[in-house]
């Protein structure tokens, strides 16, 4: 599997070029990171539901916290390879962004809903698109953006 991700990585990089290569490599560890946390939201909130019989908002909310801390120990370690003194930092801007996210989400899917009429699926699936691309953009530039470089020493 290494062998063929290696190969990938070097195709892209002489048909893209180094920088742009990298770039959708983060995209593309950014999708499975995602696709990954909603797995694990739906299959948490499958087993506490049908096999655990807990009350579907409590289960819904015990997944939310279980996906939470996949989702976000998968895009700093693997999507953005962002750790060490600034973890807890990015820990709480990521738990705030997270937050925003489920507020903006059900605002816009009850107005595009009830009020606008959009089926729900359709609704879902448009958010789902507009907040993870600012969600890449927001966890890229500013919770797990690199560590300024130190100054170089001054020589004398």
């Amino acid at each position: 599997m290494s062998e063929i991700l290696v190969r990938a990585t070097a195709v892209a990089e002489r048909v893209f070029g180094p920088r742009l290569s990298a770039l959708l490599g983060t995209v593309f560890r950014f999708g499975v990171s995602g696709g990954l946390g909603a797995a694990v939201f739906m299959a948490t909130f499958f087993a506490l539901t049908e096999w655990a019989d807990i009350y579907y908002l409590y289960a819904s909310l015990v997944a939310w916290l279980v996906a939470f801390c996949v989702s976000f120990l998968m895009q700093q370690r693997w999507t953005f390879g962002r750790q060490g003194p600034r973890a807890r930092r990015q820990l709480y801007l990521y738990g705030a962004l997270f937050l925003a996210n489920m507020a903006i989400n059900e605002v816009l899917l009850y107005l595009l809903v009830d009020r606008l009429h959009v089926p729900r699926q359709l609704a879902q699936l448009g958010l789902l698109v507009m907040i993870s691309t600012w969600n890449f953009f927001i966890m890229r530039y500013v919770i797990f953006r690199p560590a300024p470089e130190p100054p170089p020493p001054i020589a004398g």
